[in-house]
């Protein structure tokens, strides 16, 4: 076969060779070639610029770029007053544990104090608000009876309401600023008894039971229209105070030929009182007599109060060995007894 032969027989087993393949990709050679020419416009239409206009990369790629390192449990380097980092919180703090407090206890809310929880202070109580030991939070706190109100700065001073003093034992009255067990304006704790103004707290001496002339303590152990005197003999005060009545509801021999003006020992205001002699007796000597008290040794001192030397032992009337006592005039004795006996040394139912 010639050279130009041969190449015409190339030629035709080239151009079925190409028929075929285009059979088994589905479509003609024309439509193979229409696909290629569509690639080519979409490729094209993506140009650099419409890129960049697009909507922004979310690859995951990009994503991690864009996150800053770890910085760790707290943002920054922890300092005074917060030296401590909490990991669990990421917070700085004062303190993770009573070891992080120069001073003090660390607290549930991480910070340094002197308490947190009653029990934690000694001889006080715990202001858990305030984080520290104070001596007080109510009045029921103190306990003193000179202090026993819990003040607005949480000190126990003195009380000035009887309510202060629910928590001092035995002394649920305030007086003058200390609690006490009563007064002589409330002797509800005394019950029937009196209460002694002296010491403000309750006798064995039942209200009203008192005569005249009688040991007191308090005004209310008087009987009515009388009121507790402090009386002398010849000068010196005697330790008890006496029931004396009033010059104003009248009085009655042997009271009242000497008027004795003075307060009670009660506070009640200056007053003028049936009174005796003080200077030559007392209301023991007096309370003798009346009582018709015998001296059977025959001695003063048997009469009156002891080693006073207030009463005398004499015969009275057809009566030997009787306590008496001086007189300066028949008004200082009982009624229907006379002041007698020798001049100068008269006593009462003298002859």
């Amino acid at each position: 076969m010639s050279e130009s032969a041969r190449r015409a027989l190339l030629g035709v087993i080239c151009m079925c060779c190409l028929v075929l393949a285009a059979c088994f990709d589905g479509g003609t050679v024309q439509e193979r070639d229409a696909e290629v020419t569509s690639a080519d416009a979409s490729d094209a239409e993506l140009t650099p610029d419409a890129a960049d206009t697009g909507p922004e990369d979310t690859r995951p790629q990009d994503v991690e770029e864009d996150v800053e390192p770890d910085s760790g449990p707290c943002d920054q380097t922890c300092a005074h007053p917060t030296p401590v980092c909490d990991e669990a919180s990421g917070e700085c703090v004062a303190c993770l544990r009573d070891g992080d407090c120069t001073i003090g206890l660390c607290s549930p809310s991480n910070e340094c104090v002197d308490c947190y929880e009653d029990g934690q202070c000694q001889s006080a109580v715990c202001d858990v608000g305030a984080g520290k030991c104070v001596e007080c939070l109510s009045d029921g706190h103190c306990d003193a009876p000179g202090a026993a109100k819990c003040s607005a700065s949480n000190e126990c001073v003195p009380c000035d309401d009887d309510s202060q003093c629910a928590s001092v034992d035995g002394a649920g009255v305030c007086a003058g600023g200390t609690c006490v067990q009563c007064t002589v304006d409330n002797e509800a704790a005394c019950g029937e008894f009196s209460c002694d103004p002296a010491t403000n707290t309750c006798t064995q001496t039942e209200r009203g039971t008192v005569g005249t002339c009688g040991k007191c303590k308090a005004d209310s152990e008087c009987v009515a229209d009388h009121a507790c005197i402090e009386m002398n003999f010849d000068g010196t005060a005697l330790p008890d105070g006496y029931c004396l009545k009033t010059v104003s509801s009248g009085c009655s021999r042997p009271y009242g030929a000497v008027v004795i003006t003075r307060a009670s020992l009660s506070g009640a205001p200056e007053d003028e009182y049936c009174g005796i002699a003080e200077s030559v007796t007392s209301c023991e000597a007096v309370r003798d007599f009346l009582d018709s008290t015998e001296c059977a040794g025959g001695n003063d001192s048997e009469c009156g109060a002891v080693n006073r030397g207030d009463g005398r032992c004499e015969t009275v009337g057809a009566f030997s060995n009787r306590c008496t006592y001086s007189c300066g005039t028949s008004d200082d004795c009982p009624s229907g007894r006379t002041c007698n006996g020798p001049t100068g040394d008269e006593y009462c139912g003298g002859s």
